[in-house]
């Protein structure tokens, strides 16, 4: 049998990492990473739909909704505290593997005619580091998104006393209690599953958005489709994820699995 293209291409390091480190990262690939994932997803959805619903049905003024975007990193910033701090010894393990699980599927990538092998996987940033980084970028933007209102001679206290408002941030924190239960969740091996999103994403996301709607001057309608335009964009990512992104990685390892027992001269890989 001819050895595919894919196979090919690949280092001696990364064919002896593909042959030796496929069982212990399909292990990783399980229920949990997935149902985490997903929790994930929906947390995105539930976000980016109420931020629009708020807008469009609820009337929320740009202040209102920008909020709720605050609220909702918070709420993932102290879901992600509490993680680091009850799990800790679990993330360090999650850590240990977590470069050569990324080559990995990146190499089950190639090998399905998916995508070209990159240089190289980069390390995943500590939880505490992103932590660091996304409390000071997430305060620096709820500091001047508060001052801003007031220096508009709106007071927070008024936004906060919109009953639609409240209701949509005790949905977003019920959601994420759900994840967090999750993501808590260790597997046989001790570990829990990684955040997502590199250090400093959240944070530094959330205080761009508070720094263009600054730089508008209060105008209603440009205010309004900044925030409704990421809302949008949390809808539709959430929903490729949830359609395509999740079933993928299934799918991934459905193939890993298919192909366990893989040789060199066996690696001939239509997905």
């Amino acid at each position: 049998m001819q050895t595919s293209k894919g196979w090919e291409t690949l280092s001696v390091y990364d064919q002896k990492l593909f042959l030796n480190h496929g069982p212990s990262a399909l292990a990783r690939r399980g229920k949990p990473y997935v149902a985490s994932r997903r929790a994930l997803w929906f947390d995105w959805l539930l976000t980016g739909t109420l931020g629009l619903l708020g807008i469009f049905l609820f009337g929320w003024s740009s202040g209102e909704a920008a909020l709720l975007l605050v609220a909702s990193f918070w709420l993932g910033w102290l879901a992600d505290l509490l993680l680091l701090s009850a799990r800790s010894k679990a993330l360090a393990i999650s850590y240990r593997n977590a470069v050569d699980d990324m080559r990995f599927w990146q190499i089950v990538a190639v090998l399905r005619g998916k995508r070209r092998i990159p240089a190289d996987a980069r390390s995943h940033p500590t939880l505490g580091l992103s932590l660091i980084i996304d409390l000071v970028s997430g305060s620096t933007a709820t500091v001047l998104l508060l001052s801003g209102l007031a220096k508009s001679g709106v007071a927070p206290s008024e936004l906060t006393g919109s009953a639609s408002l409240l209701a949509s941030i005790a949905a977003i924190a019920l959601g994420t209690v759900k994840s967090l239960r999750s993501r808590l969740q260790r597997a046989a091996d001790g570990r829990v599953e990684l955040p997502e999103f590199r250090a400093g994403q959240r944070g530094i996301g959330l205080l761009i958005v508070v720094f263009a709607l600054m730089g508008l001057g209060g105008g209603r309608l440009p205010a309004h489709l900044i925030v409704g335009t990421v809302s949008s964009f949390f809808v539709i990512v959430s929903v490729i994820e949830l359609i395509w992104g999740v079933p993928e990685l299934i799918r991934e390892a459905e193939w890993v699995s298919e192909h366990s027992t893989l040789s060199k001269v066996e690696v001939d890989c239509p997905p």
